[in-house]
């Protein structure tokens, strides 16, 4: 398969938009130097309420991560913040199939992770649909800092980016469900970067 000039700039523009709603990117991370980063061997839980702040440090989505009935491990977005030079709207108005016309809140965009049998900290093999793209991607995570931050990776082919999300504690969500609330009806909706 050749792939030109202008089919490269589309692919690598969907990954930038797959990260601006799930954080800072960056292509590797040695200063973490992997899941096993500040772990103690013992087996973290992934589940519960987690920050993802885009690239210029706004807070863009709280991420409520849940193990399902199959072990599986799949994501929704408990609350969404207005990120000024973002899209902003809770309707999914542009999304194709199951995903069109849905509200962000409450969505499950992350779905299909399986914990590794090498590594129980880490999750792999599953899917993440991006919004703002439009584009489902292949998706893996691993707890890092003693289980405090997850690193985010999602894939198309060979070209992947990652986001590292941090923990939030239960008492603090009502909070940032607030937060969001605030930004729903004070901000208003835009489908453009403006």
């Amino acid at each position: 398969m050749f792939i030109n000039a202008r089919m490269l700039k589309k692919l690598l523009l969907c990954f930038v938009s797959l990260f601006v709603f799930a954080g800072s990117f960056a292509m590797a991370d040695a200063a973490v130097g992997g899941s096993e980063a500040g772990l103690s061997g013992a087996s973290l839980s992934p589940e519960g309420y987690w920050l993802v702040s885009s690239k210029d440090h706004h807070l863009r989505s709280l991420v409520k991560l849940t193990v399902n009935s199959d072990n599986s491990l799949s994501g929704s977005f408990a609350a969404i913040f207005y990120v000024p030079g973002h899209v902003w709207d809770n309707i999914c108005r542009d999304c194709l199939g199951q995903f069109h016309g849905k509200e962000l809140t409450g969505m499950t965009f992350l779905w299909g992770l399986k914990q590794k049998r090498t590594d129980s900290n880490s999750w792999s093999k599953g899917k993440v649909f991006a919004p703002d793209s439009n584009k489902t991607y292949a998706a893996s995570l691993s707890l890092i800092d003693k289980g405090n931050k997850i690193r985010f990776t999602g894939c198309k082919l060979i070209i992947c980016s990652s986001s590292n999300w941090e923990r939030v504690s239960a008492d603090s969500v009502p909070a940032y469900i607030a937060k969001s609330k605030h930004d729903l009806s004070y901000y208003p909706f835009s489908t453009s970067r403006v």
